[in-house]
């Protein structure tokens, strides 16, 4: 079985929360967005402490979060960018290929219902 990559952070690795809360800004947004009420939320800050499901999603709402989501998106593209070259240049290497095989077979007597590749042909 593949083994799935997480883009987030580990757990010990996530910025503080109030170091979260702080560069988010604004606590009634905070609470809307987790859907808890502020007392909630004033509970974390004084302890200094959330569950890991607020953590985690605090963090893709930071710049931190943001700039790791773009940085994949860009990854992934480059690396789909680099695999349609390389496909590109295998397919033009077999078109020439192929078209070096029908000039061979130009010079050969072959019965009508044989049957090989044509470039453009269906």
């Amino acid at each position: 079985m593949a083994e799935f990559y997480f883009r987030a952070p580990r757990f010990a690795h996530l910025p503080h929360l109030l170091t979260m809360l702080d560069s988010i800004g604004n606590d009634a947004a905070v609470c809307r967005l987790l859907g808890i009420h502020p007392s909630t939320l004033r509970r974390y800050r004084r302890d200094q402490q959330a569950p890991k499901a607020v953590m985690y999603a605090l963090f893709w709402e930071t710049p931190w979060g943001r700039e790791t989501a773009d940085i994949n998106v860009i990854n992934e593209a480059r690396q789909f960018y680099s695999r349609a070259m390389v496909l590109e240049s295998q397919l033009k290497r077999m078109k020439k290929q192929v078209e070096a095989l029908e000039a061979e077979l130009q010079g050969y007597q072959a019965a009508a219902n044989t049957s090989f590749y044509e470039i453009g042909g269906r």
